[in-house]
């Protein structure tokens, strides 16, 4: 009956769930995977997206988590949006639902349009996918 309740509660508040080593996040009503994680510490929303090679913040969200980003926007980056000039950040840590990495890589943009957790971090994981309305991280 915990479990249940939990399931229930998460998919009204869109809060991840742990199930044992597993993080499990319900899908919004936009059908999508929101998830807040923490980078150095400071918490930031993040879209979950399996279509993105890198975890991308804006300048803003870099500035207030003290992420260091080169100082010029020197790639150009291929999106769902068009293409976009993005710079090369790293974060001291980010933390998603207890699920830490360490020096981990972003690209910067100026957009400030969305945050996205990219496969960079996916890619980290034991195992991760789609179970119905639920997005599974195993760590």
């Amino acid at each position: 009956l915990g479990w249940v309740w939990q399931r229930v509660r998460a998919e009204a508040t869109g809060r991840p769930v742990r199930q044992g080593k597993e993080l499990r996040i319900p899908m919004a009503i936009d059908g999508h995977f929101w998830v807040d994680a923490r980078i150095n510490g400071r918490t930031v929303k993040f879209l979950v997206d399996s279509g993105a090679t890198m975890t991308t913040i804006d300048r803003d969200t870099a500035a207030k988590a003290g992420v260091s980003v080169s100082e010029t926007a020197d790639q150009v980056v291929r999106t769902g949006n068009g293409f976009v000039r993005v710079a090369r950040g790293r974060a001291r840590q980010l933390n998603v639902g207890g699920i830490e990495r360490d020096d981990f890589a972003l690209h910067v943009t100026d957009n400030d349009d969305l945050n996205v957790l990219g496969m960079n971090f996916l890619s980290t994981l034991t195992r991760w996918g789609v179970e119905g309305r639920w997005l599974v991280l195993v760590p």
